[in-house]
């Protein structure tokens, strides 16, 4: 499975997308791999930026608490 990751990273890095765009594949990659659902743009304001960040905390603690850190504000269960 690391291979396969590692060979994914490679390839983003070979195609025509922006830096922005390629470091935002890597980060969506990485969140599916370890947390086995998709990461996506908190609406109706966000960014791709947004989203890595907190991405990057995810990954850092090891918990998928996404919905939490894109929606702090939202008591509601989201569903997905």
């Amino acid at each position: 499975m690391e291979e396969n990751i590692i060979n994914y990273m490679n390839n983003i890095e070979k195609t025509e997308l922006s830096r922005e765009d390629k470091e935002f594949e890597k980060y969506l990659k990485l969140f599916k791999e370890r947390f086995g659902r998709n990461a996506y743009i908190a609406e109706p304001s966000g960014t791709k930026q947004q989203t890595i960040e907190a991405i990057k905390i995810c990954l850092d603690k090891n918990e998928d608490i996404l919905d939490q850190l894109l929606y702090p504000n939202d008591n509601q269960e989201l569903l997905y």
